[in-house]
């Protein structure tokens, strides 16, 4: 029953709204791989790859995370590769940093977050993508495997950002780089600085801008000890 059970969760019919708004119920896809036997982890395996390549969506990426299997990996690279477009990159490339390294992920993230172009949703996305992906880790891997130093220098340039969640997030970040695994907000200099006094609702002025320069050279120090 177990591979039925993991096949309903993919086919459930979903209210887009709720998705978007709360997110997808991906605890659905762990309860239903946690009694799979290794026989039936081997099936599913082919079977999400197959529908990944099909047409992937958040569940089936978290149960590729699960089984942590190549052609799991493989497909998801196919994906990504097609960039499809910056929610469903940053999700993906997510997914692939969480089962190992990929400089192609890492690349795709680094692109979203450094367009300015793109709204502050996609460039945030992308943030917390890099976030979960580390965290996942657990520190058992280097930070170099989610952030190169390419990657590094457009976080801090993101933390001088006009808007002020995409300062938050690239500030977090960068805090997990340092291997701090406090909010930001339990730094109360760090933390105001990114705020700003007017930036939090309007266009930061000179006085908040300086305050973002701190805030990149206080989290410098961070990451320097």
């Amino acid at each position: 029953m177990s591979i039925e059970q993991l096949i309903t969760v993919f086919e459930a019919k979903r209210d887009p709204y709720m998705e978007w708004h709360d997110g997808p119920s991906l605890p659905e896809v762990d309860a239903a791989m946690a009694d799979l036997d290794p026989e039936e982890r081997a099936a599913a395996s082919r079977i999400v790859a197959e529908r990944i390549r099909k047409g992937y969506d958040p569940y089936l990426g978290r149960a590729a995370e699960l089984l942590g299997t190549e052609e799991c990996r493989k497909a998801l690279d196919e994906v990504l590769a097609k960039r499809p477009g910056p929610y469903g990159t940053g999700t993906i490339a997510r997914n692939i940093l969480t089962m190992g390294k990929s400089d192609d992920a890492v690349a795709a993230l680094r692109a979203i977050v450094e367009n300015r172009s793109l709204g502050w949703g996609e460039r945030i996305d992308a943030l917390v993508n890099l976030k979960i992906a580390i965290d996942a880790s657990g520190s058992a891997r280097p930070i170099t495997d989610f952030i190169t130093p390419e990657f590094e220098t457009v976080i801090f340039d993101a933390v001088t950002d006009n808007d002020y969640l995409v300062r938050y997030h690239a500030a977090e970040a960068l805090l997990k780089a340092a291997g701090d695994r406090t909010d930001l907000s339990d730094h109360r200099d760090l933390f105001g600085y990114i705020c700003g006094k007017h930036a939090t609702d309007g266009t930061p002025d000179s006085a908040d801008r300086e305050g973002f320069r701190r805030a990149v050279e206080i989290i410098r120090r961070m990451m320097k000890k």
